[in-house]
């Protein structure tokens, strides 16, 4: 049995295996591939990972990323998975992950129990955003539209029946909903604007940055590889973090995990997260008629 320091170096490793993985594609197609997020701070600051971090991220203008998914099912063969909601049906997310065969990062969230849960690293887009105000409006109207619709899809599972009853005619539409999605970023040209994003990920807020910061790629050491940042990273992470050289532990995106094992196959572990998933659901699912039964009983006490 690892220690816990052991485990997370075994991840790590893990992740710079994928990461290595990840060149070797990006390099053979000539896609342009960057560090991001935490990755990016934890190159500049730290050389390596930040010691709390769980995984890498990393980023790549629309055109290469869509490349990148084109020749994916192709490129990376086992032990490597790419996932994204084009290459699993069942994927419940508008970006992508390379995953490891053979090992465990279970999240607590029944919406993956029916997804490959290996260790992994994460692969954003960044988009165009369009000078126009109004037409920026428009477009985040949309996208927060379809992201509501893609959430509702992925939450069709029978081990969820009443979000299951609501997500009922989106069931067999993820796919065509993300792919309609991701058309909207496509509309507008990175060399025809002068911010960019990663406007899919919309999960936490909406952060622009002028595209002459990813002008061009820079290499820095990152553990034992050589990692791209794009050359305006001081400004990108001043963005992001404020004065990101004076470390603040921050709780990770992801939350904590169900299970995290480097050594054992994710499938091991289903039957008991499965069983996790009902639990949460029937928990879930009376927390959610408790407030639904408090929104009845105080429009009757106004209305008396």
């Amino acid at each position: 049995m690892f220690s816990d320091d052991k485990t997370i170096r075994s991840i790590q490793l893990i992740q710079l295996d994928l990461l290595r993985e990840l060149f070797r594609v990006c390099d053979k197609y000539g896609l342009k591939v960057w560090a991001d997020g935490g990755t990016l701070l934890g190159t500049v600051r730290e050389k390596g990972f930040i010691p709390w971090d769980d995984d890498i991220d990393m980023a790549l203008f629309r055109e290469d990323y869509d490349k990148l998914v084109a020749v994916a099912p192709k490129e990376f063969q086992h032990p490597y998975f790419f996932q994204c909601g084009y290459t699993e049906k069942t994927c419940p997310q508008a970006f992508s992950k390379l995953r490891m065969d053979g090992t465990t990062a279970m999240l607590p969230y029944p919406k993956f129990a029916n997804t490959h849960m290996g260790i992994f690293i994460d692969i954003f887009s960044y988009d165009a955003v369009p000078d126009d105000p109004e037409k920026l409006e428009k477009q985040l109207k949309i996208r927060d539209k379809l992201f509501a619709k893609m959430l509702r899809a992925a939450k069709f599972d029978w081990l969820r029946p009443i979000e299951s009853l609501a997500a009922w005619r989106y069931r067999y539409s993820f796919g065509k909903l993300l792919n309609k999605y991701e058309d909207l970023f496509r509309e507008y040209k990175i060399a025809d604007n002068r911010k960019v994003a990663s406007w899919s990920f919309n999960v936490v807020r909406n952060v622009l940055y002028d595209k002459e910061l990813f002008g061009f790629l820079i290499d820095m050491p990152f553990e034992d590889v050589s990692m791209p940042v794009p050359v305006g990273y001081h400004k990108i992470l001043t963005i992001m973090y404020g004065d990101y050289m004076t470390p603040v532990k921050a709780p990770s995106m992801h939350g904590e995990f169900w299970k995290l094992d480097p050594d054992t196959d994710y499938k091991v572990y289903l039957p008991e997260f499965k069983k996790f998933c009902r639990q949460f659901t029937r928990e879930e699912t009376k927390q959610r008629v408790r407030i639904v039964f408090k929104k009845i009983t105080d429009i009757i006490k106004r209305n008396r």
